[in-house]
């Protein structure tokens, strides 16, 4: 909940200050924004795993499966991470109003994720735990996509 609160204020903000005609410090405001998020992600995905037996074990409390489900549960608090700063310039893509850009990063991202899954679990028929790392593929690939779109300035002269 906290991760998408900071991505809904990165695409507020970012809109906010782009309409006030002060485009040259987008990137200084994302990247407050992102540092908040990651520094609240990593706390709480921290918390999550020196407790992982007690988190685990709400929902089950069987030793076979809180073994079973660690794994997993680590590939999932790594890719929150990710997701903590990707969300955020992902968001930031989104305040500055070029839809279809939007869009195309989602797809592009959406695509890898997919060709991921294929290879991983249908064709090479890995563990749960690797099918898990496709969030690492969505999360990175989005997070590089939009970085790449911010420093490029390609928005910068847009209504928004």
């Amino acid at each position: 909940v906290g991760i998408w609160a900071f991505s809904a204020a990165s695409n507020n903000m970012v809109s906010n200050i782009i309409g006030q005609g002060k485009s040259k410090e987008v990137m200084y405001l994302v990247r407050k924004i992102a540092t908040l998020s990651f520094m609240y992600a990593f706390s709480i995905c921290f918390l999550v795993f020196l407790f992982s037996d007690c988190f685990i074990g709400i929902y089950r409390n069987d030793p076979a499966i809180i073994s079973i489900a660690k794994p997993a549960m680590y590939v999932v608090l790594g890719s929150t991470i990710i997701m903590s700063c990707s969300t955020v310039l992902f968001n930031a893509v989104v305040g500055t109003g070029n839809t279809i850009v939007n869009l195309s990063m989602e797809i592009a991202s959406i695509i890898f994720y997919l060709l991921y899954c294929y290879f991983v679990i249908e064709k090479m028929k890995l563990s749960l735990t690797w099918a898990w790392g496709s969030e690492y593929v969505y999360w990175v690939s989005l997070l590089v996509i939009s970085f790449i779109y911010l420093k490029s300035k390609r928005w910068q002269g847009k209504d928004v």
